[in-house]
């Protein structure tokens, strides 16, 4: 199966685009909405071990990152911790022009939240 890529996008991103061919996929640019050239593997270079092809365009909706099934590092794992924050913090970072209100409710509501 064939990606199609704009020209504009390929120069941009050629480095990634051949490592995408270099994994068999095979990569048409268009010119002006029209198929222009095609860039695929060199036939005998050294292909990788089978497995799904990352930056595959899947229905021309999503993107999936070559490293997608990689674990993350330790480093990367200690940016996704989730930041914790009080009410008060909460409140503060409202917009002046918010229309958010602490109603007869909110002690339950609050309440409910923290036994979750």
């Amino acid at each position: 199966m064939s990606s199609f890529v704009a020209l504009q996008e390929a120069q941009e991103k050629l480095a990634e685009l051949i490592d995408r061919a270099k994994g068999g996929e095979e990569i048409v640019i268009e010119r002006d909405g029209k198929a222009a050239a095609k860039l695929v593997a060199v036939p005998g270079a050294e292909q990788p071990k089978a497995r799904r092809i990352g930056g595959q365009n899947l229905l021309g909706i999503t993107y999936i990152a070559p490293d997608f099934d990689e674990p993350m590092s330790e480093d990367e794992l200690k940016d996704w911790a989730p930041v914790r924050r009080t009410l008060a913090e909460c409140i503060a970072m409202l917009p002046e022009d918010s229309t958010a209100t602490v109603d007869e409710d909110f002690a339950k509501d609050v309440e409910t939240a923290i036994r979750r």
